[in-house]
């Protein structure tokens, strides 16, 4: 009792919350004393058995009353923090007529549709929290090579209607609806429909092409395997709740409250309905790795990278100045949420909790992602070049090409907010 009440008020994010729930954390104590202490006067007796029943039900009701919240911010999920906009993409913008159409229950789904010059056309699913502008770079990238784009609000996201989100299961009749409506569209063939889509879009992607004849491809960008596999990698970020012990009654009551189980979305299981389908899954590590370093911490050296440029006499003044650091080998970005490697060989020295061996190993394979050609952008230098990049999800690297000539450069950091 005394435990899920404190995690009550760390997870209920109200006074009163706190209050109630942390009022009865000493209802253990007060058990163990009148068991090892009884009273002989029938009044304490009374008054700590009724202490104690309050609690537990009271515990039991907070439980509950937190779990409902949880369940609410998990099928109404807050907004993306600043999307791209329109605007800033004015071929595109010139392009773009508004849309609407209606899903198989009658939800209506608000849209944008840019007439491309070729036959094709791709349709853009965007995530959980997010709207069709999160596709934004994507529509204009596609349309600059000629494709017929149209983007849309999946159901209670942006401007459509829809009661609530409901991670891929009526969203995938929403896709659906969207490529009816590019075949309703006079001048347009409907039956050469590529579906592109960005986490929960992508897992919808891959549920709506195992259903439609007229999905020549699909591209999913870190789709999930299942709802299960994404509230255990997601739930605390997206939620705001401890994954334990909230997730699985939350999970439990989002079920009651829509109908649907969690067994119902299984992306992972309508894989193999889209052959001969071309399927383009882009996601970065083995599900078996990504399970193995989940939780997993370590720790990050200074001294690693620049030890052999310290003089040996100033080196525990640079070990004083910066100190050993522990990250978690794993990492959630602070803007959209994703799970980002944070390790690299120059300042990760070794992964709590493993053999050194092990570690060293580990470290290497995870490192040795960055120079996957695919994730790489390189840039030629030039006069007048300016270079932004994102210091949580991105590493940098000078090649040394330019000898005998020497680098100049001005760089400036944004503080960030340290890993979790």
């Amino acid at each position: 009792v005394a435990a899920f009440a404190a995690l009550m008020g760390v997870g209920g994010g109200s006074f009163a919350v706190l209050l109630v729930a942390w009022a009865f954390v000493p209802a253990p104590f007060v058990y163990l004393y009148m068991w090892l202490r009884p009273s002989e006067r029938r009044w304490p007796r009374v008054a700590a058995n009724g202490y104690m029943g309050a609690s537990v039900l009271l515990t039991a009701l907070l439980l509950l009353g937190v779990a409902w919240i949880g369940s609410e911010r998990a099928i109404h999920p807050s907004a993306c923090d600043d999307p791209p906009e329109l605007a800033e993409y004015p071929v595109l913008e010139a392009a773009v007529e508004p849309v609407a159409f209606r899903s198989a229950d009658g939800t209506r789904l608000a849209g944008w549709l840019a007439v491309g010059e070729r036959d094709e056309a791709v349709v853009l699913l965007h995530g959980y929290r997010c709207d069709r502008r999160e596709l934004l770079p994507h529509a204009e990238m596609l349309y600059d090579a000629g494709f017929t784009v149209l983007l849309f609000d999946f159901r209670n996201r942006g401007e459509s209607g829809g009661e609530f989100v409901s991670l891929g299961y009526y969203e995938r009749e929403d896709a659906l609806a969207a490529i009816d409506h590019l075949k309703a569209r006079p001048g347009l063939d409907g039956s050469k429909v590529g579906l592109l889509g960005l986490s929960q879009g992508g897992a919808t992607a891959i549920l709506a092409a195992a259903e439609s004849d007229d999905v020549l491809a699909v591209a999913a960008e870190a789709p999930f395997r299942s709802v299960d596999s994404a509230v255990a990698q997601s739930f605390s970020h997206f939620v705001g709740l401890p994954a334990f012990p909230f997730a699985p009654i939350t999970v439990w009551l989002a079920e009651r409250r829509t109908g649907i189980g969690t067994d119902d979305v299984v992306p992972e299981r309508t894989v193999p309905a889209l052959s001969p389908t071309p399927l383009l899954v882009m996601h970065g590590l083995d599900d078996e790795t990504k399970e193995r370093i989940d939780g997993l911490y370590a720790i990050h050296d200074y001294m690693l990278a620049f030890a052999a440029q310290v003089p040996e006499g100033k080196q525990q003044e640079m070990r004083e100045r910066y100190p050993l650091v522990r990250h978690p080998v794993v990492r959630t970005h602070p803007v959209t949420g994703r799970k980002l490697i944070f390790v690299n060989t120059y300042f990760t020295s070794h992964i709590e909790g493993l053999e050194e061996v092990e570690s060293v190993e580990l470290i290497k394979h995870l490192s040795s992602q960055a120079n996957t050609v695919e994730y790489q952008f390189r840039l030629s230098w030039e006069p007048d070049t300016v270079v932004f990049w994102d210091n949580a999800a991105v590493q940098h690297y000078a090649s040394s090409d330019y000898y005998p000539d020497i680098r100049v450069m001005e760089r400036a950091s944004v503080i960030g907010t340290r890993p979790y």
